[in-house]
């Protein structure tokens, strides 16, 4: 016969919250490893998750030790490594602004003459072969990753554009931030990618665009005095457009999603956005809740174990026990009786010093052998008689 446990009634509301504010914090670790493209880190944490699992499923109380103290160690790692990337995720989370329209000093609306614009400046300066770094501001603020500059609040312009990047200009070298359709900001310094692998022989201002794309979600604009093209980095990928009809593309989507045209309902947004993350969040928090609070819970059961015996003389026999078994009475994490069974207990009177006759013994937890991960509770009947007579020769 299978017994059956239905653990769904025994989630409280309490355990609702504590799995929703879990999921909600998993969540901001996985969108900020996915921001960064850590991908084979991902991996690695979930193979062991699923070690650690399978060490509690099988009591490696050891290994599970163990493994509490490396968790503890990437945790910390975790915090050192993406500090940036997690305080921004928690303001994307919790922000208001995904409850109201942005202000066109914060976000515009999509602007296609900011578009028209950039693509008609960059594109000159391109075939000008004039070096240019053009950052289009997301939902993020870069302001904690620029620095220097000179700030301007001035409506983008082609005029305006092609003054500041002139080869002449004291901004020319850094930077020109964008917000919407305004400039906020020339001559910025940027943080430096130390990515080799798509900088390539590209210069500071690639790396400048490829190391803020991979801190913010901004939209960074490069070209290049020695080749004359434009490559777009964002999240952390850089790449090169094909013509103007690609960068005017590239940034109208971009607008189109850090500055929707109509207002977002904070509850939709709350339910489609990042769906699978959301839903490996909120089942991974799910099963640490099943394995570490309702399979930690303690549970009582109970056996029906045979007595036996150790230490008796080797001239002296036992003739009978009464009675032959007791209930043993003990309690542990549910997860620790996953792979208990009645074989997994035994029941050793200890007779030494005893001669022939009938002996009364009251057993103790020092007579029991129990399966690691179990606590011993009571023995019932706790008094064993034991007949002894001497073998016959």
């Amino acid at each position: 016969m299978v017994t059956t446990i239905s653990f769904l009634p025994q989630i409280r509301l309490v355990d609702i919250v504590d799995i929703v504010v879990v999921s909600a914090l998993l969540y901001v670790l996985l969108v900020a490893l996915r921001r960064t493209r850590t991908t084979f880190l991902i991996a690695g944490l979930l193979f062991l998750a699923a070690s650690y699992v399978a060490a509690l499923a099988l009591g490696l109380r050891l290994t599970g030790f163990l493994f509490n103290l490396l968790f503890a160690v990437i945790a910390l790692g975790l915090i050192v490594i993406f500090h940036d990337e997690l305080r921004v995720s928690v303001e994307r989370l919790f922000s208001w602004n995904l409850t109201r329209q942005p202000r066109s000093r914060d976000h515009a609306p999509i602007v296609l003459p900011a578009v028209q614009i950039l693509v008609t400046v960059l594109t000159d300066l391109a075939k000008d072969r004039v070096g240019a770094l053009v950052v289009i501001r997301g939902k993020d603020d870069p302001a904690r990753h620029v620095h220097s500059g000179v700030a301007l609040d001035g409506a983008l312009s082609e005029a305006l554009l092609k003054s500041i990047f002139d080869t002449h200009s004291i901004g020319h070298d850094g930077a020109m931030i964008i917000a919407g359709d305004r400039v906020i900001l020339f001559g910025a310094h940027l943080p430096l990618s130390t990515d080799t692998r798509q900088l390539q022989n590209r210069g500071t201002r690639h790396a400048a665009a490829l190391g803020l794309s991979a801190r913010t979600d901004s939209l960074c604009l490069v070209v290049s005095e020695e080749r004359g093209v434009i490559s777009v980095a964002r999240h952390g990928k850089l790449e090169e457009v094909r013509d103007a009809g690609d960068l005017s593309r590239t940034l109208t989507g971009f607008y189109a999603e850090v500055s929707p045209p109509r207002k977002v309902s904070f509850g939709r947004d709350l339910l489609t956005r990042h769906i699978g993350l959301k839903l490996a969040a909120f089942a991974i928090a799910s099963l640490l809740w099943f394995l570490v609070v309702h399979e930690g819970a303690a549970e009582y059961r109970s056996f029906a174990v045979p007595v036996e015996f150790a230490g008796l003389r080797t001239n002296l026999t036992v003739s009978s026990i009464r009675p032959n078994r007791v209930t043993v009475i003990v309690s542990g994490p549910r997860r620790s009786f996953y792979f208990v069974d009645q074989s997994g207990f035994q029941v050793h009177a200890k007779l030494f010093d005893l001669g022939a006759g009938t002996h009364e013994l009251f057993l103790t937890a020092t007579d029991l052998s129990l399966p690691s991960g179990i606590a011993f509770v009571n023995v019932v009947p706790r008094n064993v008689l034991f007949t002894i007579e001497e073998e016959s020769r």
